[in-house]
């Protein structure tokens, strides 16, 4: 189940999970974009796997449980969770900008998040399996915009406060990786300024990662080979994290790829 999956990084994530022979049921709030959408996945999908599309706003509790009735009517099961919806919001000074409109971000961007969450862990506890990715933009671990992505690790750590049954988490920050958010007229308007934002600016002239490297590494967390590997924040171009299970144990007592985001080069280890 992929939130946010009509467009952009959601829609390559579902190409690339119905490349690995995966069902998919993938959301959004624009009924014709997900229906384009939908219609260019399955006929792109390989034979024995497809997807189904349901219109959700993330925001709103019953129209996720929707999402995911619709997911189980079809399918029979979900494993895995890919939180990705997510807006931009409103960009400028806090006492300037609309309040309902950064009310709103925050609905999508966290409580839609959690509402995902929270929707299917009854779900993974029973089958004492499943998997959960959420994605935060790579500006989200600049100092200025840390609260969305604190929420939502903030969201991940509390999931491990009890056991789950096997429930596996992974906060997967595909850092530096181009979508919409570079093509807003706020990151253009503060070159002048040099603002921090002005990287978002770099990654449009020099093209940025991929959106199939940050599909890749969510295909990766979601498969067995990542199994035990939880709450930890991953960069999609910059981590060795095609190899990573091969530390599985180290990163149990480890604090490398925290939120703090310490590297493994910071704890005196090689894994490049």
């Amino acid at each position: 189940m992929i939130t946010g999956g009509s467009t952009g990084l959601g829609y390559a994530i579902a190409q690339a999970f119905l490349a690995e022979g995966a069902n998919v049921a993938i959301c959004g709030r624009n009924e014709a974009e997900l229906s384009t959408a939908g219609c260019g996945l399955n006929a792109g999908a390989p034979a024995g796997t497809r997807a189904i599309t349901v219109v959700c706003d993330v925001s709103r509790e019953e129209q996720v449980r929707g999402l995911a009735r619709g997911a189980f009517d079809e399918f029979g099961d979900i494993i895995v969770l890919v939180n990705n919806a997510g807006v931009i919001g409103p960009i400028g000074k806090m006492e300037e900008v609309d309040f309902d409109e950064w009310r709103g971000a925050i609905e999508t961007n966290l409580f839609g998040a959690v509402l995902a969450c929270r929707v299917l862990l009854p779900h993974f506890r029973s089958h004492s399996y499943g998997k959960i990715v959420n994605l935060s933009g790579g500006g989200n671990v600049a100092p200025p915009l840390l609260q969305r992505l604190r929420g939502i690790e903030g969201g991940g750590r509390s999931l491990d406060r009890k056991p789950c049954g096997g429930v596996v988490r992974h906060g997967n920050r595909c850092k530096r990786t181009r979508t919409r958010l570079v093509e807003h007229p706020y990151v253009r308007a503060v070159r002048a300024a040099r603002r921090p934002t002005v990287q978002a600016l770099r990654q449009k002239e020099t093209g940025g990662a991929s959106i199939e490297r940050a599909a890749e590494l969510c295909v990766y967390l979601a498969s067995a080979a990542s199994d035990g590997i939880t709450r930890k924040l991953i960069s999609a171009p910059w981590d060795p994290w095609q190899d990573l299970d091969r530390h599985r144990e180290e990163l149990r007592s480890s604090d490398i790829y925290t939120l703090r985001r310490i590297l493994p080069e910071n704890r005196a280890k090689n894994w490049n």
